[in-house]
């Protein structure tokens, strides 16, 4: 029903970000990719190097249902009558790797929301930003801009706090040991707390 209003958003998009050359979107592509697999490499070894293994199965359990659920997505849009053609990379063999990318961009959603509580500050701003880049990359080196590209954030961070709503998250709080090291820290003599 709302294809049309899709299809002029998708139009003003491709317009807007049509200034590069195909060969400079086949690095940016390239690079892309890699730096999505390193990054899911990376929290699957932070996890594993960590010896956090609750962690390491929200992460698998979370790509692996978002998989399933972005590929009903892109099975669920009927993308067959009209499509936005990118006419710099229309040809190309970048646009079969598409519906790759937007599934890989869903999947580090969902992962990232579900390693959010486990890590500091500093690594959730540097996933936001790269999550980011990542659809920043993914916009630009499309054939035919897909409509599941803007539900791959929202799916991915939906199932990555479904995954922590049923299975919990750490405790943060601090134990009675730590709170009694602390004040024996500070100078305070503590007997019991």
């Amino acid at each position: 029903w709302a294809d049309k209003s899709i299809v002029g958003v998708e139009q003003d998009l491709l317009e807007l970000l049509d200034f590069l050359s195909a060969s400079v979107l086949r690095v940016v592509h390239g690079a892309g990719e890699i730096v999505a697999i390193l990054i899911g490499l990376g929290v699957y070894g932070v996890a594993l190097s960590t010896k956090r293994y609750r962690l390491l199965g929200y992460v698998a359990l979370a790509a692996i249902a978002t998989f399933a659920v972005m590929s009903g997505i892109d099975a669920l849009i009927d993308r067959d009558t009209t499509a936005v053609v990118n006419q710099l990379l229309a040809g190309t063999d970048l646009g079969d790797a598409t519906l790759n990318g937007v599934v890989q961009l869903s999947q580090l959603s969902a992962m990232f929301i579900v390693i959010r509580p486990f890590v500091g500050r500093q690594w959730r701003r540097a996933g936001i930003a790269t999550i980011s880049l990542l659809l920043l990359v993914e916009l630009l080196v499309t054939e035919e801009l897909p409509v599941d590209l803007f539900l791959a954030l929202p799916v991915g961070a939906t199932i990555g706090t479904a995954v922590l709503l049923l299975f919990g998250r750490p405790d943060r709080h601090p134990t009675l040991g730590a709170i009694s090291a602390s004040l024996r820290g500070a100078g305070l003599p503590v007997t019991e707390v």
